[in-house]
Parts: structure tokens; C-alpha cells; sequence
């Protein structure tokens, strides 16, 4: 479905298959409404990332190729959106002025005000032309969430405007990931972008949004999620996977983020 915004509208179900995104000239957004739980990032033939519902995965416009495995049913999403278009018609939202916008690579990420207007989407009779308009406010409320949460200003380089360049924060994510059920110290990640931690920590937050212990927390729980459906790990093995050396610690953050304990989780299944 078209909207007036520029955004394309799409509904899809997979189950058991192996999936490929190839590089294209708009902006993707997918946003996992059911069974997230059995999608996962491929890598050199391994898993190297879950999914869990609700979750976030933007492709930018030219970005990289990338395969995917889905398990189960899984339904999705997907926003496809040129930044030209979008730029004309939040400008009244941002700063006035149309203009383009660079996206770094989401994978699996938790946004609680995309997934839930995604959802609301989801629920919309799409033929009914007098939801047309709201349709296309959920739409540009997306991505407006989009540009403020994933967007790069100007054409290059971001560091010089306080903001990490894309080549680092791939090194970054790329590091966690690999990383997660490890001490990350925060030497580690300023050494890996050759900064201080003064400028480290101020550069992380203008460009995520959080401090790099809050963002490290929200992907150690999004894992511990995934591997908690799963069913097939204890909790005090999911706890040391992502990093929690004590039970009680990673059972009083889970809580906190979630608003449930881990073995809640596991009675759901």
C-alpha cells in the first residue's frame, strides 16, 4: 500500500525459510509483530543475532547484503520509504527544512514506539479510505521515531558534529556482540574508536541516545529473551551468557526492563 508520504506499506508471513536482503535504493523498515523468536541473523553460516516480537531491523538505502533463517511463522511489517520524500513531509515536524537522511544498520533492536504503531498499522482495515489518513500519521510517526533514533545528520562524516561515524559504530556493535557475556569495559569501546572516554562517552550518547552502559544493558536483555523462549538454557546459563555472573543481578534487571521476572518467561512458553 502507497501512502501520500512516500511510504510503502507491506504485510508478509514466512515460515521455514532462509531469507536474503539485497541492497536497494530506498530505506526498509521491518518490524516483527509475531514470532520474531524464530528469526535470526545469518553470518558465515552461524546465528549471530535472535529476534523476539516487536523487534526493530532498519536496512539502509545502498547498505549490505545480508541472510536471515526463520524457523516458524513469523509475520511482519515492512515500511519501504525514500528519504527525499519522507524528508518533505516531516519537515513540519523536525526543523522546517526538507532534507535527506543516512540510517545506520539495525538488527534486532527494541523500540516500544515503532513496534507499537507498527501493530496499530497491523490492526487497520488498509482498504478502508477513511483510515487513510490515520494510516499515513502512524506512518510518518514511525518515521519520524526513525530519524530521531537512527539517522545520521549531513552527507559524511558525523564525528566532527559530536556523533560517532558509521564505521565506528559498526566496530562497536560488532564488538558486543561478540562480546556480550563478557566484562565490557569502557576503555575497551573508547580504544576501539581511538577516542578518549571523555569524548567517547559524549559522542556514544549523542548518537545512541543512552549511556553505553544503558545500551549494552538493552542488548543483554534482548538476548536473554530470545535465548529464554528458546527453552533450551537454564536461567543461570542464560544469565552467564549475557553477562550476569550472579542469578539475583541478572533477575532484578531482566524485572526492571521487562516488567517480569525470566522464569515468567518461561511458564509462557
Amino acid at each position: 500500500m502507497h501512502l501520500t508520504s512516500g511510504i510503502e506499506l507491506l504485510e508478509w508471513h514466512a515460515c521455514g525459510v532462509q531469507l536474503e536482503h539485497m541492497p536497494s535504493a530506498e530505506h526498509v523498515l521491518n518490524v516483527c509483530l509475531a514470532g520474531g523468536e524464530q528469526c535470526s541473523l545469518i553470518e558465515n553460516g552461524k546465528t549471530v543475532r535472535h529476534g523476539f516480537d516487536g523487534a526493530v531491523c532498519l536496512f539502509p538505502a545502498g547498505g549490505r547484503h545480508s541472510r536471515w533463517r526463520v524457523t516458524g511463522s513469523m509475520r511482519v511489517l515492512q515500511l519501504h520509504f525514500d528519504d527525499r520524500n519522507i524528508g518533505q513531509s516531516l519537515a513540519p515536524f523536525t526543523d522546517g527544512t526538507p532534507r535527506r537522511y543516512r540510517f545506520r544498520e539495525v538488527v534486532f533492536e527494541e523500540s516500544p514506539v515503532i513496534s507499537s504503531a507498527a501493530r496499530s498499522i497491523a490492526q487497520t482495515d488498509w482498504t478502508d479510505a477513511s483510515l487513510a489518513h490515520g494510516l499515513d500519521s502512524l506512518a510518518n510517526w514511525i518515521a519520524l521515531h526513525m530519524i530521531r533514533g537512527y539517522a545520521f545528520t549531513g552527507i559524511e562524516s558525523t564525528s566532527v558534529r559530536g556523533k560517532l561515524s558509521p564505521s565506528q559504530i559498526n566496530e562497536i556493535d560488532a564488538f558486543i556482540d561478540a562480546h556480550l557475556g563478557d566484562a565490557i569495559r569502557l576503555d575497551d569501546l573508547a580504544r576501539i574508536c581511538n577516542l578518549s572516554r571523555y569524548h567517547f562517552l559524549r559522542k556514544f550518547k549523542n548518537t545512541f541516545g543512552h549511556s553505553p552502559h544503558a545500551y549494552l544493558t538493552k542488548l543483554r536483555m534482548s538476548r536473554a529473551y530470545q535465548l529464554l523462549t528458546d527453552g533450551k538454557r537454564k536461567i543461570t546459563g542464560v544469565a552467564l551468557e549475557c553477562g550476569y555472573n550472579q542469578h539475583s543481578q541478572f533477575a532484578t534487571v531482566f524485572k526492571r526492563h521487562f516488567g517480569y521476572s525470566p522464569s515468567q518467561v518461561q511458564k509462557r512458553r
